[in-house]
């Protein structure tokens, strides 16, 4: 292929790149990238006379000029296309709505709530026993609370309470998720423990991206304890690993500053991370250990990824932590005193 031909070439393969895309996405990112093909549009039919007039130097000059222009079109494009689309790409709700009973723990009970802005949700709710703890539940940015019935039956089974919260927009509720909904969410969940239970009895437990969610809570709110399972730093640390090439911090959202949020935190902390953890870096977990209050436990998995905790024995790091095993000083080994 002639050398004045390659950049005509290369914009209208990324021409057709973005027509594909803007077919797959939803309107609203659809039409960021209209704006991409127009620009687009328009450097095609500047460089078009150049592939058959122009000499072949100042071609060349003039390429470069355009190929750099008809790049920073589809990064543009790629970017906006992104931002449109970034809570679609942060939440993946069940939106199926499941009473407790359906997933297969009929002890529990389905209570209505009603977030700070309005918004009707939900939460499962098991009483505990005695003065067992009480643990306020906030589960990933996946699926919803029917997933986590396993570990539910294991905890109820210890005679501990559960105010498991489900998000708006899932598990059949209405809304749409964000950092702020969340958080609503977070904290009316809290505020139904708060109102039968003593602070001391109250435990919260956030689980990925309910990390976020409990570390907001935890900030503003009087707890007895605080779990943190597979945490980050921040969704924007998070997410400028896999999309490396976009100033994330300048355009996400939602981006859970636990980092920050965690030094207002003074209950006493459990962190639970993987080693293998490939979707949130357990060096993440680290370092928000590193930021936190005293007292505060880390438990590291050597064998375990994000979603397999239990499987390791994580439930077992819960109930001593939950004894307040944890947060006894072992004693120093005595010594005996040698016969005079």
């Amino acid at each position: 292929m002639p050398p004045r031909w390659t950049v005509a070439y290369a914009i209208a393969v990324a021409r057709g790149l973005l027509i594909v895309t803007r077919r797959r996405i939803t309107p609203r990112a659809a039409y960021a990238l209209t704006i991409a093909l127009g620009l687009i549009e328009v450097t095609r039919q500047r460089v078009a006379p150049y592939a058959a007039y122009a000499p072949r130097r100042a071609y060349t000059i003039s390429a470069l000029k355009w190929m750099a222009i008809a790049a920073a079109c589809v990064y543009v494009g790629i970017s906006a296309m992104l931002y449109a689309n970034q809570r679609a790409l942060m939440y993946f709700p069940d939106t199926a709505h499941t009473t407790p009973a359906e997933a297969g723990l009929p002890e529990a009970t389905e209570l209505p709530l009603t977030a700070a802005d309005g918004v009707h949700i939900t939460a499962w709710f098991v009483a505990p026993q005695a003065d067992k703890p009480v643990i306020v539940f906030f589960h990933g940015n996946g699926g919803s609370l029917r997933y986590s019935v396993a570990r539910f039956r294991e905890l109820i089974g210890a005679g501990i309470g559960l105010v498991a919260l489900e998000y708006r927009g899932y598990g059949g509720n209405e809304g749409s998720p964000s950092e702020a909904g969340l958080i609503a969410d977070g904290e009316v969940a809290y505020a139904y423990a708060a109102a039968h239970y003593p602070t001391k009895q109250i435990v919260i437990w956030g689980q990925s991206l309910g990390s976020g969610v409990a570390v907001a809570v935890a900030a503003e709110k009087p707890v007895g304890r605080i779990i943190l399972e597979a945490p980050f730093t921040s969704t924007a640390a998070v997410a400028s690993i896999r999309y490396w090439y976009i100033p994330v911090s300048l355009l996400m959202k939602d981006q859970f500053h636990s980092d920050t949020r965690i030094q207002k935190v003074t209950a006493s902390l459990l962190i639970l991370h993987g080693m293998k953890d490939q979707v949130v870096p357990f060096a993440m977990g680290e370092r928000l250990f590193e930021l936190a209050n005293k007292p505060k436990h880390i438990v590291r998995f050597l064998d375990a990824g994000h979603d397999d905790l239990d499987a390791n024995g994580a439930l077992n790091a819960v109930a001593r932590f939950l004894a307040g095993d944890l947060d006894r000083v072992p004693s120093p080994p005595k010594i005996a005193n040698p016969k005079s």
